[in-house]
């Protein structure tokens, strides 16, 4: 039988995974509390969950969650000289992936007055303990549905064609893609039919590793941008993606739409599509992002839309996959 530990959360994290991060704040970054570990935060007590949290609680309502199955999980008890308050917490570390199951909800009451003393380094610092109460649990509360990530890839090759098209846009990256996978082998958008002609354009399927990328990975940049979807919106932006696919013969690259692009006007084109015209037709089929016509949007559109979240950039060479999966994982923890 397994000692009970619970994680406290303004949002309802039923099934979702949390998976182990350092958390960056004042005391990591000034060596009060161990930063080398990567773990999710437990308690033994919904008590020790508020006064761990150190802030004004008054009124707020937290779901409460303890892991799924705890066979599969490495717990770690911790002392002091890890998390200063860990006493007065009972705080325990989670340092492998932990899905979370619902099993109650509560609100805060009032602070308890007497406060609760700990020390960091050569300071004492405060805490308490909260009058708390359960609140119902609806039905439809212990439903989470689960989000997925899509990929927007923004991208500079260097060559001719991307470099006047980065000098008229004055952008940073002249070319925009649409993954479904963290390895980037199964991008797609418009572009180049063959490598050395630029001015045959058509929907294409790219990888990092091959075609066009194979011959300039060593110079080539890119961004990587991550929306985070449920799984009816990822269906419908594959199933657009799939009509490309069955259709690819019909469609050409916009070069007029491209010119009129520049000058803010609408292609009236339907079987022709540019790079960030196309990404933003199969993200619209899912969920509207832009709420102007496709050919309208640049690549650099993404880069400051509010749902796009940067990854990760650098040279294409050094393209990581197990890094981008860990970061989205990140990402996505701080967002739920």
């Amino acid at each position: 039988m397994h000692e009970k530990i619970f994680h406290l959360s303004e949002s309802n994290l039923n099934g979702q995974t949390l998976h182990p991060r350092i958390p960056v704040n004042y005391l990591t970054k000034n060596g009060y509390e161990e930063g080398r570990t990567g773990r999710s935060s437990f308690a033994p007590t919904i008590d020790g969950c508020l006064v761990g949290m150190a802030t004004n609680l008054s009124g707020k309502e937290f779901f409460v969650h303890e892991p799924e199955n705890y066979d599969a999980i490495e717990i770690r008890k911790i002392t002091n000289n890890e998390v200063p308050d860990a006493s007065l917490t009972g705080e325990v570390w989670v340092t492998t992936p932990v899905k979370l199951k619902v099993v109650g909800k509560i609100k805060v009451g009032e602070a308890i007055d007497k406060p609760l003393q700990y020390k960091y380094g050569n300071h004492v610092a405060e805490t308490y303990k909260w009058e708390w109460a359960h609140v119902p649990l609806t039905e439809s509360s212990n439903h989470v549905e689960e989000l997925y990530p899509v990929y927007v890839v923004l991208s500079h090759s260097g060559t001719v064609l991307s470099n006047a098209i980065k000098a008229v846009t004055k952008n940073p990256y002249s070319h925009s893609s649409i993954s479904f996978d963290t390895g980037l082998e199964n991008m797609y958008s418009f572009g180049r039919k063959y490598k050395n002609n630029p001015l045959i354009g058509v929907f294409v399927k790219e990888s990092r590793n091959a075609g066009l990328y194979e011959d300039v990975a060593d110079t080539a940049t890119y961004s990587l941008y991550v929306t985070f979807v449920t799984k009816e919106e990822k269906e419908l932006m594959e199933q657009k993606l799939q009509y490309f696919k069955d259709n690819k013969e019909n469609f050409k690259y916009d070069f007029t739409g491209l010119f009129l692009h520049q000058f803010g006007k609408i292609s009236e084109r339907d079987d022709a599509y540019f790079c960030s015209g196309f990404v933003t037709t199969v993200l619209n089929s899912g969920r509207e992002y832009f709420d102007r016509h496709y050919s309208l949007v640049k690549p650099y559109d993404f880069a400051k839309h509010k749902d796009f979240h940067l990854v990760t950039r650098g040279l294409l060479k050094n393209y990581d996959p197990k890094k981008v999966e860990s970061l989205t994982h990140q990402i996505r923890y701080k967002l739920v």
